[in-house]
């Protein structure tokens, strides 16, 4: 229930980090699979190497995939 603005210079672990939400990374590349959380997928601009369409629409990798609107509903 909380938001968390992210910077268009930063990833959404980073901001996440910034406010104290550690979620673990590897590759930052979207490669590993290592970020991926359930989200409302469909909202993301899917930057990742790693996710399956169809699991796109559940999932996210927060080490480069971006809101594609206003908001990316993430679930930690």
């Amino acid at each position: 229930g909380i938001r968390v603005p992210v910077a268009a210079d930063q990833s959404a672990v980073q901001a996440l980090h910034e406010m104290g939400i550690i979620i673990p990374v590897s590759c930052e590349q979207g490669l590993c699979g290592t970020c991926v959380v359930d989200a409302e997928g469909e909202q993301a601009e899917h930057r990742d190497h790693c996710l399956t369409t169809a699991e796109r629409r559940r999932r996210v990798a927060l080490c480069c995939s971006r809101a594609s609107g206003d908001c990316l509903t993430v679930h930690l």
